[in-house]
């Protein structure tokens, strides 16, 4: 008579009697904690396949009570019905990816959270940290706000990276895009103005492209998208991201898209565009500051780490 077979936890001592070592060994392999234990290449890489192989997971709880310190990071993205900025191009999607992949290597889970005020941003990670449910935090933030969260991550000690533009000392880690092509646009197309194209508020905006430094461009206020600006020939519109272009129903003069290389295939043939492959972001980064310090279990020093340029792949005018 069939029924279901349940596979009880692979454990230490199985991969151990597999690979013909002892359970301290393997520990101190995939945990990363080698030290002074001696392991030959060939027999370090037989037990990390080894491991794979018979789907072993570490137990946080036993990790936790161990090293003292809880391997789970809370990944916290700021987000509001209300602005809209980042919609429809997959932002929390690609990165809250490659932070998860990114952790992954140093064996820390992550947990996902929104927020939608810094008030309840600092609230969310309290109850958290108080309640021993992480071990570390990393938090994307805006240009010259988030000062009370900034406070909150010293007074609670917490190791962290804060990817953006900080206001006041903290570890940081920021990507850095180059916007050089705009005056390059302009004289190949004779414009005058460079307007940035986004959803805000669930409608088509501009954002006047003089007045968005490097980066934030959200700090400064949109306006109403209108064909009395967008094909007026003397102005250039960029779309950061093809599907905003594919979705405007608005008649545009001088389109222009920057784009990731995965989407190139939408960008209309004779629209000039550049392609850019941005890697993860600086979650590789992010994640290799991150460890060091829940490793620790101390927080970082106030440091400011900063990642520029990106790899452009493709350029068309």
């Amino acid at each position: 008579m069939g029924g279901v077979v349940y596979m009880s936890r692979v454990t230490l001592k199985d991969i151990a009697q597999v690979c013909g070592v002892t359970p301290t060994l393997v520990s101190a392999v995939l945990n990363n904690r080698l030290g002074k234990i001696t392991c030959v290449a060939e027999k370090k890489e037989l037990i990390l396949k080894t491991a794979g192989e018979m789907g072993y997971s570490p137990n946080i709880l036993a990790r936790s009570m161990v090293k003292k310190s809880v391997p789970v990071a809370a990944l916290m993205f700021h987000h509001n019905d209300e602005e809209r900025f980042f919609s429809g191009n997959g932002y929390f999607a690609r990165r809250g990816a490659s932070l998860t992949f990114a952790l992954e290597k140093f064996q820390i889970e992550s947990l996902l959270l929104f927020y939608r005020s810094e008030e309840e941003q600092i609230r969310k990670l309290e109850s958290l940290w108080k309640k021993g449910m992480i071990g570390g935090v990393i938090s994307n933030i805006f240009h010259n706000s988030h000062l009370e969260f900034v406070k909150c991550l010293k007074r609670l000690q917490i190791p962290h990276v804060v990817m953006g533009h900080p206001r006041g000392e903290v570890l940081g880690v920021c990507s850095s895009e180059n916007y050089s092509f705009i005056p390059e646009c302009h004289r190949r197309y004779g414009t005058k103005k460079a307007y940035l194209f986004q959803h805000c508020n669930g409608k088509e905006a501009l954002f006047s492209w003089e007045n968005i430094p490097d980066y934030v461009r959200f700090d400064h206020g949109p306006i109403t998208a209108s064909e009395e600006i967008t094909a007026d020939p003397e102005n250039l519109i960029v779309f950061l991201g093809v599907e905003y272009l594919l979705r405007t129903k608005l008649k545009i003069a001088h389109p222009f898209v920057l784009e990731q290389e995965s989407l190139s295939c939408l960008i209309p043939e004779n629209c000039p565009r550049i392609l850019y492959r941005d890697g993860d972001g600086g979650a590789g980064k992010a994640a290799t500051l991150l460890a060091e310090w829940m490793e620790k279990g101390t927080p970082p020093p106030m440091e400011t780490h900063r990642i520029t340029g990106t790899e452009v792949i493709e350029k068309r005018f």
